[in-house]
C-alpha cells in the first residue's frame, strides 16, 4: 500500500474530498479521516492542518510521525497571480517560495524541493482530461491575506509566482526536510487583489453562477488528485 496524505487548511476545503471518496467504487472508509483502495494499492489520510504557516508546519510534522506518508498533497483555495487567470483556475505546484521569510544571508533560506516532473505531468494530464482550466508554476506563501495591490505587484516582480496562499510552502519545507514527495493543487478563489475581500464577502449576484463557482472551488483539486491516485501513477 502506498500511503498518501491529502491535507488542507480548512475543513471546507476537504469536505468534498470525503464526499467524493465515499461515493467512489473501491474506496473503503476505515475511520473519520482514513480511506483504503486495495485495487489501486492506496492508503489515504485526509487531514485538516489549520490556517497559516505555523499550523501547517507543526501539524505536517505530526502527520508524518503518525502516518508516514510517501506523498503529501496540499489542496485548497488560493489567490491567482498569473496573467489571464480567473476564479476557478487550478494551480498545480512546480516549486514553492515563502515570501515573508527573508533572512540576512541567502544561505539561511529554507531548502524546498520542487515537485517531481512525473507527478506534475500526471496531475496536469488529469486536469486536462477533465477539461479543467489549469496552470503549472511556482506557488508563493506568506502569513497574511493578500489583497493589497502594491504588495501583490512586489511579490510578482520578485518571485514570479502563479498563486499565493498561507500554507503551501511551509508544508513543502517540512516534506523536504523529511524526504517525502510533495505536491500542491490550489484553485483560485480570487485574484489576490483589492477585489479579493469582495469575492469572499460579496459573492456573485447571480445565485446560480455563484453556486457553480463554489462547486468548482470545492471539487476540482479533489477530482484531480483522486483520479491521479486511482491510475496508480505514483
Amino acid at each position: 500500500m502506498k500511503k498518501v496524505a491529502i491535507v488542507s487548511a480548512m475543513a471546507e476545503e476537504t469536505k468534498y474530498t470525503h464526499e467524493y471518496l465515499a461515493g467512489r467504487d473501491d474506496w473503503v472508509r476505515e475511520d473519520e479521516e482514513h480511506y483504503i483502495n486495495k485495487k489501486a494499492g492506496m492508503d489515504v489520510l485526509v487531514k485538516v492542518l489549520g490556517v497559516g504557516k505555523v499550523n501547517a508546519a507543526f501539524r505536517t510534522a505530526d502527520l508524518i510521525t503518525e502516518f508516514c506518508p510517501e506523498l503529501i498533497v496540499n489542496i485548497g483555495v488560493s489567490g491567482g497571480l498569473a496573467e489571464r487567470v480567473k476564479r476557478g483556475t487550478v494551480a498545480i505546484g512546480e516549486s514553492y517560495i515563502q515570501t515573508d521569510f527573508q533572512p540576512y544571508k541567502k544561505e539561511n533560506n529554507p531548502k524546498i524541493n520542487n515537485t517531481s516532473e512525473e507527478i506534475i505531468r500526471g496531475l496536469a494530464k488529469e486536469a486536462k482530461n477533465r477539461g479543467f482550466d489549469y496552470i503549472v508554476g511556482k506557488l508563493a506563501t506568506g502569513d497574511f491575506f493578500l489583497n493589497d495591490e502594491s504588495v501583490r505587484k512586489s511579490i510578482i516582480a520578485e518571485y514570479h509566482p502563479i498563486s499565493f496562499d498561507m500554507e503551501t510552502a511551509a508544508i513543502a519545507q517540512v516534506a523536504t526536510a523529511k524526504d517525502i514527495e510533495f505536491a500542491a493543487i490550489r484553485i483560485f478563489s480570487d485574484l489576490a487583489d483589492e477585489d479579493a475581500v469582495k469575492a469572499i464577502e460579496n459573492p456573485a449576484p447571480d445565485e446560480e453562477e455563484e453556486l457553480l463557482i463554489k462547486k468548482k472551488l470545492a471539487t476540482r483539486p479533489t477530482e484531480i488528485i483522486v483520479g491521479y491516485l486511482e491510475k496508480e501513477i505514483i
